[in-house]
């Protein structure tokens, strides 16, 4: 799906550049183009763009934190395992949200996770938040949405033969 989308774009004179770092951006008058200087592992090379995104992706600020002085293990990432009551590997010590390793990054399942976590260390509920189930969308000109397993976790899960996968097009409303 993220290559449909990419493809669509690309159709739409978006520029997408995979596998390089910038290492310099120059704009030499106000609202002017920008150069770019970038690398990949043996080339350097400029071009010239109107507008720059980075999709960098979100990282855990989890460091100064000295948790490892509690005992917690971050992964390298800086992020936390945790199980699925939201411990870390301290059973009192919980981690919600961004930090968590290899879980959604959304504010709203962020939310409900603490919410669920404050009941459950009230004493007034036993429920766990499920990650699988969560539906999310990506906005961009062509609109993704998905819930559950992606397709391949659900083959390593229950098998390749198990697991039929069926993807819908059509066109957005105010085309």
């Amino acid at each position: 799906m993220a290559n449909l989308i990419g493809a669509h774009m690309e159709m739409y004179h978006t520029k997408f550049m995979r596998g390089f770092t910038p290492t310099k951006l120059e704009r030499l008058e106000e609202g002017g183009p920008i150069t770019v200087t970038c690398t990949d592992d043996t080339d350097e090379f400029t071009d010239t763009f109107d507008t720059v995104l980075f999709a960098i992706g979100r990282y855990a600020v989890t460091a100064g934190l000295n948790l490892a002085n509690a005992g917690v293990k971050a992964e390298s990432n800086g992020k936390f395992k945790t199980n699925s009551l939201e411990q870390t590997n301290i059973p009192n010590i919980y981690a919600l949200g961004d930090v968590l390793y290899g879980r959604l990054e959304l504010t709203p399942v962020a939310i409900k996770a603490g919410n669920l976590l404050a009941s459950r260390l009230a004493g007034l509920s036993n429920e766990v938040m499920d990650y699988e189930g969560v539906p999310t969308t990506v906005f961009t000109p062509l609109e993704y949405g998905t819930v559950g397993l992606t397709e391949e976790d659900a083959k390593n899960r229950f098998g390749a033969d198990n697991i039929a996968t069926y993807h819908t097009k059509f066109k957005p409303l105010e085309w």
